[in-house]
């Protein structure tokens, strides 16, 4: 590639010049030059670009530092030559005039009005000064109508209303927390609207003031035992939250333990196990992420241990401990379960860092329980192994001695 311009009659003109006129001539957006950087074989290399109707030319040529004046005028060279051949003519007259067409179907024009106002009227408005003149443009989208166009972005017609909620289907959605059908929702709306103007026409909106405006409804007396007004978790949340403590801090247990839950309800379908199958009546796979609590429920129930094997110190006779397997109850299987779930988090790598990555570990693994991955299920083999081999031993007396107090 020659770095020096053409001769004309007039002087010579640098490609860099003659690139900003022909953009200039044809309003569109001016070049942008540019020189870019490298490293080759221990030398620094440049190479010159330039930007000309949304492309990206570069020059052939790669500087060493002493021709970088040169640079530009490469760029500028390959700019024009490109120009010619997409335009079909050398000519800068006949470049000058097509690049304006295709700047203009672009709508890379300028915003001056009287520009457009002239091109879009011709010769024939020269003569009449008062007539009113519309700019139309010739981009190909304004011949195309609105139907057309939103097959063409959206594949089909949008369909606003079909499949979607009704304004008394929201309305009942927002008072009630249920979707009625389409064909009863203004029904249930006018019964609601209804019984709520009666309350208030007859002035005892205030005795009602208890079941209403609650999100969960209030309990009811008289209280059962053991019942605390704090008490608003589920049973398994409520307990596993509790283990999950460390000093004391109740709150970061709760962060962390509504992280898995969110991790859990956006993680895919779990792959059922055959070899370690979960609870009777477990539903579909494709239904625990959607209730992150009953997840939980399913993978720390299905591998809690139905049984402890309790070694009572010299029962067996010649100062041997006896092996006595033992029924536990709901809330001891689930904390042996758990107990052995968070010693394998434990044990997991550190995933970045921060207050998820413990989150993360924690979901892994009761996914990794629900599919049977998990190395919690052969501790519960182990134990209900060593009561299947200590059955024996349920139906002896044992005989305890107790040592002389001193």
């Amino acid at each position: 590639m020659s770095t020096s311009p053409p001769s004309s009659a007039s002087g010579p003109t640098p490609w860099q010049d003659k690139l900003e006129e022909v953009c200039r001539e044809a309003q569109i957006l001016p070049p942008i030059f540019y020189i870019v950087s490298d490293r080759r074989g221990g030398r620094t290399a440049w190479s010159s670009r330039v930007t000309v109707q949304g492309k990206t030319l570069s020059a052939r040529f790669w500087y060493d530092g002493k021709n970088l004046n040169n640079a530009k005028e490469d760029a500028a060279e390959c700019a024009v030559n490109w120009l010619s051949v997409n335009t079909g003519s050398s000519n800068a007259s006949t470049t000058t005039s097509t690049l304006s067409q295709i700047a203009r179907s672009h709508r890379f024009q300028s915003n001056d009005a009287k520009s457009q106002l002239s091109d879009a009227a011709g010769p024939e408005a020269a003569g009449a000064p008062n007539s009113t003149i519309e700019a139309s443009t010739s981009s190909p989208i304004d011949s195309i109508d609105d139907a057309a166009l939103e097959q063409m972005l959206y594949g089909r017609g949008r369909t606003t209303q079909k499949g979607g909620l009704t304004e008394a289907q929201e309305a009942v959605l927002y008072r009630d927390g249920e979707i009625p059908p389409p064909e009863s929702a203004e029904a249930v709306l006018a019964v609601g609207d209804a019984e709520a103007a009666e309350l208030k026409a007859d002035g005892q909106a205030g005795k009602h003031t208890q079941s209403l405006g609650h999100k969960w409804p209030l309990p009811q007396k008289p209280y059962p035992d053991g019942f605390n007004v704090k008490k608003r978790y589920h049973p398994v949340v409520e307990q596993i939250t509790r283990l999950m403590m460390r000093d004391g801090k109740l709150a970061s247990a709760h962060r962390n333990l509504a992280m898995t839950m969110n991790f859990l309800r956006m993680a895919p379908e779990p792959t059922f196990s055959p070899k370690f199958p979960l609870l009777p009546g477990t539903p579909p796979a494709s239904h625990l992420s959607l209730n992150p609590i009953l997840y939980l429920t399913v993978a720390i129930d299905s591998v809690a241990p139905l049984i402890r094997v309790k070694a009572i110190p010299g029962a067996g006779g010649g100062g041997r401990a006896l092996d006595m397997p033992q029924p536990l109850t709901v809330r001891q299987r689930r904390r042996r379960a758990f107990t052995w779930i968070l010693e394998a988090v434990e044990k997991k790598p550190s995933k970045g860092s921060g207050r998820t990555q413990f989150a993360h570990r924690l979901a892994e693994e009761i996914m990794a329980v629900v599919e049977g991955r998990s190395s919690v299920w052969e501790k519960r083999k182990l134990v209900h192994k060593q009561g299947t081999t200590a059955r024996a031993n349920v139906e002896k007396k044992v005989m305890i001695k107790k040592g002389i107090s001193k």
